[in-house]
């Protein structure tokens, strides 16, 4: 899923998230669309820690944020 966009003091800013970057799971759970992306957030609920893998500039990432 590409982001294009990334708000101040939003999650997405808190986990290092950057314009063009690829987000490819969330705790595990494959994203390729905004669907998938809502429930894999939806299962990662108040679980305390949010880990992310996403690919920027060819190059694959891994981070999380504590929530």
């Amino acid at each position: 899923l590409l982001v294009l966009q990334v708000p101040r003091r939003s999650i997405a800013a808190n986990l290092g998230l950057r314009p063009l970057d690829i987000v490819k799971d969330v705790n595990g759970v494959a994203v390729k669309t905004r669907a998938d992306l809502d429930r894999a957030v939806a299962r990662a609920g108040d679980q305390g820690v949010w880990r992310l893998a996403i690919e920027r500039n060819g190059e694959r990432i891994e981070t999380s944020v504590r929530i």
